[in-house]
């Protein structure tokens, strides 16, 4: 496994100076999170820095079935994990970031290993109306899994600018939607979705850093208002979310992968910088992803679980309002 990493590193290497003498060969986003991301000691650093054991797999405490659909005022979230919710509201299903593959990587032999089996069964998805795709990381766009959605549904994909090439890379049959930061897409009377900033940046190999847009989603609907942090660090941003939208029933906010800090934390916030931010976005109730699903940086299985109790119950926010969920639990938002 050691060589294994030293041989990644070498190859990840000259790729990043393949990048650097080609850097203005693309038109690029420009980022302030990226611009703060040193790519290779972030590469270095979690390849060869001592790594925290994770369990090989954890059996799911939950395998619910997800009902057809939901209407009225309800609303509904399961978590299957990773950055991936079913969320269900106004007889609509929607996915955000939907990985149901082994491996978060474009290798099947290598790369972070799923240790949660996904938290609802593919089989047992109901009909998928709209997918959101935040950006381009293999653990967040999976084009295995966009292909097996497409073939099923015809779900409405939607995502930013520069993520259509890479979906229509694998299958140029399969519709992608664009949309651009601030722009609203309608889904039905009373709700629609607008894609928003995000503190991170892009990339599927190196060298096309950025050559995609990254973003966030707001679920704007009658029945409450739903964000969808996708991959971010802290920022301002929330508080601009909060001055435009007023409130947010429901906050969807990433705690994992912001350790070793020197190097990640440009590109992800720690779980209590997700408190500020449940905080800064005046949302009633939140949840948390990106953790506990993929060995995605040297922070420890529950590491992120812990740390966002500690941080719940330090700023006295009751533990019904922003949860910890179990992979494959689902959530009546009050």
């Amino acid at each position: 496994m050691k060589k294994f990493a030293k041989v990644v590193m070498i190859v990840l290497f000259v790729l990043y100076v393949i990048f650097k003498m080609y850097d203005t060969q693309l038109i690029r986003y420009k980022s302030e999170a990226y611009a703060n991301f040193n790519m290779m000691k972030y590469l270095i650093k979690n390849l060869s820095a001592k790594s925290t054991q994770w369990p090989d797999s954890v059996q799911n405490k939950f395998d619910l079935v997800p009902e057809s659909s939901v209407n009225g005022k309800e609303l509904k979230v399961f978590w299957v994990g990773h950055s991936t919710f079913l969320i269900q509201l106004m007889g609509v299903n929607i996915l955000t970031d939907p990985i149901w593959s082994d491996r978060a990587t474009p290798w099947k032999c290598c790369g972070p290993k799923r240790v949660h089996k996904p938290g609802v069964q593919f089989s047992n998805l109901p009909r998928i109306d709209v997918v959101l795709i935040s950006h381009n990381h293999y653990d967040h766009m999976d084009l295995d899994t966009i292909e097996l959605l497409w073939n099923r549904d015809h779900p409405r994909i939607i995502s930013l600018p520069g993520n259509d090439a890479v979906i229509h890379r694998r299958n140029d049959k399969i519709k992608v939607e664009i949309c651009e930061l601030g722009e609203e897409l309608l889904i039905k009377r009373d709700l629609s979705i607008v894609a928003e900033e995000a503190l991170h940046w892009s990339s599927r190999y190196i060298i096309d850093a950025n050559v995609a847009l990254w973003g966030a989603f707001v679920i704007k609907s009658s029945i409450g208002n739903i964000y969808f942090a996708g991959d971010t660090a802290y920022g301002s941003h929330f508080i601009r979310m909060s001055e435009k939208y007023t409130s947010f029933r429901l906050a969807l906010l990433p705690i994992g992968a912001s350790l070793p800090q020197m190097t990640n934390h440009p590109v992800h916030m720690s779980p209590s910088e997700a408190v500020q931010a449940f905080l800064d976005l005046s949302a009633e109730y939140g949840c948390s992803m990106h953790h506990m699903t993929f060995k995605m940086s040297n922070e420890c299985y529950s590491c992120a679980k812990e740390i966002l109790d500690q941080a719940i119950e330090y700023n006295n926010i009751p533990p019904n309002r922003l949860r910890n969920l179990e992979i494959g639990e689902s959530w009546s938002i009050p």
